[in-house]
């Protein structure tokens, strides 16, 4: 048995090297309920409900008064995609400066109707009063349906958007442990346990980010120990073209798997986050790779790992190669 680990360092979106450029554009209707007009791409990572919170907090209602409408590029505003780590960081942000510039317009409707100064005011659970005084106050459904139908010859719906163009990757961190057991007589590598501290700025979902951690580290486990891309030199052909040649970590292969979140709030991301999506997955090969040679003092240094490379190296090593 042997204990490996490694650390390592991502990014929250690509820039410089890449645009980093998103949109969102959010609208109040008359029952107090907003439609969030976003276009980041859902692939299961959970994404539209990161951004429904994040616009639900900033403007002091709860997640099922946010609609997310997106997908469709006719209606929606631009957005360079989901990749590189970025959506929460990025998207997020655009997300949260149309809340708070729709916030903003909110209050400015609510402080005639209160008598008080728009700055004098707050929202929270769906409730606008003044500070200090929450029995002194109205409901955000009243003003967003007094700004459309008021027949004061002052309609206007509350409406906020924001462009965002990110100038900075506000870079996670994690270190990846690994427990392995390694067979001297086959060199069959059984992984017995991984914990993944990540530094994640500030988990706006927590479920989410521990469904990221997870995924991420059986992705790298993967990468690590089976999935190899083979292709033909000769005509450029993929070899490993099925699940069959091409082996995925099955149920049978994941190992006990600790995720830990590390949460010193970021200051650019939206409430101190920042990503999460790819890093989970880099670290996970080196630990695994250090745990090995902990354990039987071979470096593998060529993925994926596989019985028959370790064995080739154990047999090397002993007869003095």
């Amino acid at each position: 048995k042997g204990l490996g680990m490694a650390t390592m360092s991502h990014c929250s979106g690509a820039a410089p090297l890449l645009l980093e450029h998103s949109n969102a554009s959010l609208k109040f209707n008359e029952d107090g309920s907003v439609n969030l007009v976003v276009s980041p791409t859902e692939m299961g990572q959970g994404i539209l409900g990161v951004l429904m919170q994040i616009a639900a907090e900033e403007l002091g209602l709860r997640s099922e008064d946010v609609r997310v409408v997106f997908g469709d590029t006719d209606a929606t505003r631009f957005d360079i995609g989901s990749h590189a780590s970025r959506s929460t960081f990025v998207t997020g942000n655009a997300v949260l400066g149309a809340a708070r510039q729709a916030k903003e317009r909110l209050l400015d409707r609510a402080a005639p109707i209160l008598e008080a100064a728009a700055e004098d005011l707050e929202i929270k659970d769906r409730w606008i009063n003044v500070k200090g005084s929450p029995q002194k106050g109205i409901s955000v459904a009243e003003v967003a349906k007094d700004a459309i139908y008021n027949y004061r010859q002052n309609c206007g719906q509350i409406t906020g958007e924001c462009d965002w163009e990110s100038k900075v990757v506000s870079p996670p961190g994690q270190a990846c442990f690994a427990e392995v057991e390694v067979d001297t007589q086959s060199g069959e590598v059984k992984v017995l346990r991984m914990v993944l501290a990540c530094d994640i700025g500030r988990a706006i979902n927590p479920m989410n980010v521990e469904g990221q951690i997870d995924g991420g580290a059986v992705q790298g486990l993967g990468y690590a120990m089976c999935e190899d891309f083979v292709v033909n030199t000769e005509n450029g052909t993929t070899l490993t073209d099925s699940f069959t040649a091409y082996r995925l970590p099955s149920f049978l292969d994941v190992p006990e798997i600790e995720g830990i979140m590390i949460e010193e709030p970021d200051p650019v991301g939206p409430y101190g986050a920042k990503s999460i999506g790819e890093s989970s997955s880099v670290a996970v090969a080196p630990a695994i790779a250090n745990a090995i040679y902990h354990a039987v003092g071979i470096q593998i240094r060529d993925l994926p790992i596989t019985a028959e490379k370790v064995f080739k190296a154990l047999r090397e090593r002993q007869i003095g190669i």
